[in-house]
């Protein structure tokens, strides 16, 4: 029996790391980690990154994007309360630029009231 260490395609990857992806029954997160970590040094090592992929590019903005209403959201509800950041969740459920949702985020952390919060997210 021919015993290996670590796999040809990427010597950090492990042969324990790799009998446990192939074995597990959903993607445990310390898995998704090691596949995260052989894709970049990969990707590293052939000057690629996850963004030269059209569908993954794709995906990456929507998912970022989504984390930046939920976080300008979590701090309307902090610091104007519930009522006003409902109609500002409303807003930016329609706000597709990242940017947009960065510059709301900025001015929220700066003390505007939700008047102004919602000035920039109808900018978009």
């Amino acid at each position: 029996m021919l015993k290996v260490r670590c796999a040809r395609i990427e010597p950090t990857w492990t042969a324990a790391e790799i009998h446990r992806a192939l074995n597990e029954d959903e993607m445990s997160v310390e898995t998704m980690a090691v596949l995260r970590r052989i894709g970049r040094t990969l990707g590293e090592r052939e000057g690629t990154s996850q963004d030269d992929e059209p569908f993954l590019r794709k995906e990456r903005e929507q998912s970022r994007t989504e984390g930046m209403r939920a976080m300008l959201n979590d701090l309307a509800v902090a610091r104007l309360g519930t009522q006003a950041s409902e109609g500002l969740a409303t807003l930016a459920a329609n706000v597709d630029d990242p940017e947009v949702l960065l510059q709301a985020g900025k001015r929220l952390v700066a003390g505007a009231t939700a008047n102004e919060l919602a000035d920039v997210l109808r900018s978009r």
